[in-house]
């Protein structure tokens, strides 16, 4: 087929003018050009009757008195198209007619020239044969209705060069070629059945390894819940033990350091003045008591803002932290953060190096919360700061404020 000769790459346009070049064929009528997305590329000559929703349900080929219609698809093509031509059959009777009709004459002439004698000494050179092709043709003619196997045809083993060869010969030819074309359909279906068969299967396969998997998902999200609930559970019970035990240890803390500070204040105010300082073991003594009643007053301050520390914690997992948003001074907040951790830079020897960009807004904030972080972030850089300094940086960017604390 010339359609063969068409490059793998040629367009549709290219292929369509390819494939009406068929036209010059007289036994091709027309024919129609489908893509692989089932959409007409093009037609010529007379439409095709057979539709390519008929091909996909397998029938390939379409008969209608003298026309013929028959489709190839993509994989006999070897592109990506499906074609269906109309071919003239009219031929065919008109090829059988005309043989009978020239066996007829024939028989008719003789018969006029003949004697019984002479009828019964060519009757087995032609009635017989004749005959015998009539029967084959009805024979053919189911045959190729009921698509059944090739028959053993009387007229097989006649070997004429006359006439009547030429059409016992033609017939052969014809019939073959007939039965040949419906072996080829017949085959394409099979396969065409088999695929369809293997592909079910997969389908069928496919389908319960997915339900599968769904079962496994589903299941793993189940258990995922059930863990999340248990996690959540726990971090509840976390929450409400840091909450509980800070309550608890607040309530005496807060008594005892209310008395060490009212002890302090009276030493300060009332015995201190009232001991005789002269001698120096008192004033030792004076100096000791007065400064572990300031260590007391310290760690009892120190251990309240921990205690505070673990209950802002809790309040910001269990989402009730109050912010206080007002517009405030950064610089304020740099100052008090810095008179709050003077004494952890003298203990350790360590420089503090402010680097403040002139003329920064006021940001909003929590002023409590900002200083805060701040004590924290300056706290650990003198922590994991053995020696040199730590600076303190503000900067603007175009819609923010930067805080930086760089340790050496």
């Amino acid at each position: 087929m010339a359609i063969h000769n068409t490059p793998a790459g040629a367009s549709e346009t290219e292929f369509l003018a390819q494939v009406s070049k068929l036209k010059v064929n007289p036994l091709i009528l027309g024919g129609a050009l489908y893509n692989s997305g089932g959409a007409i590329v093009g037609s010529f000559g007379e439409t095709p009757q057979l539709s390519l929703a008929q091909v996909e349900k397998a029938d390939a080929t379409f008969y209608e008195g003298t026309r013929y219609d028959v489709a190839w698809l993509a994989d006999e093509l070897g592109r990506d198209y499906t074609l269906i031509l109309r071919h003239d059959t009219s031929f065919i009777r008109g090829k059988l007619l005309a043989y009978i009709g020239r066996i007829v004459g024939l028989v008719v002439i003789i018969s006029a020239f003949v004697t019984l004698v002479t009828m019964l000494v060519i009757e087995p050179l032609v009635i017989t044969p004749i005959l015998q092709l009539r029967r084959d043709l009805i024979l053919a003619g189911e045959v190729v209705s009921k698509e059944g196997e090739i028959p053993d045809f009387h007229c097989s083993s006649i070997r004429r060069r006359d006439e009547l060869g030429e059409v016992i010969m033609a017939f052969k030819q014809m019939f073959y070629q007939v039965h040949h074309a419906i072996a080829q359909r017949k085959q394409a279906q099979k396969a065409l059945k088999k695929l369809n068969e293997e592909l079910e299967a997969r389908v069928a396969e496919r389908t319960a390894q997915l339900a599968k998997a769904n079962a496994e998902i589903v299941a793993l999200n189940e258990r995922l819940k059930a863990e999340n609930q248990y996690l959540l559970e726990i971090d509840q019970m976390k929450t409400d033990f840091l909450s509980t035990v800070s309550h608890e240890l607040r309530t005496p803390l807060t008594s005892v350091l209310g008395f060490a500070k009212l002890i302090e204040k009276k030493l300060d105010d009332v015995i201190f003045p009232a001991v005789n300082t002269e001698d120096r073991k008192t004033r030792r003594a004076v100096e000791q008591v007065g400064g572990n009643i300031g260590i007391i007053v310290s760690e009892g301050e120190r251990l309240t803002a921990l205690i505070n520390d673990v209950l802002d914690i809790a309040k910001m997992e269990a989402g009730k932290i109050e912010w206080k948003m007002e517009p405030l001074p950064i610089e304020e907040v740099i100052e008090h953060t810095i008179a709050a951790t003077s004494a952890l830079f003298q203990n350790k020897g360590l420089r503090l190096k402010q680097d403040l960009e002139p003329g920064l807004p006021e940001v909003i904030g929590d002023r409590n919360r900002l200083i805060q972080v701040m004590i924290n972030l300056i706290s650990n850089a003198v922590k994991f700061t053995p020696q040199g300094s730590v600076t303190c940086k503000l900067s603007k960017t175009e819609h923010h404020i930067t805080i930086s604390i760089i340790d050496t």
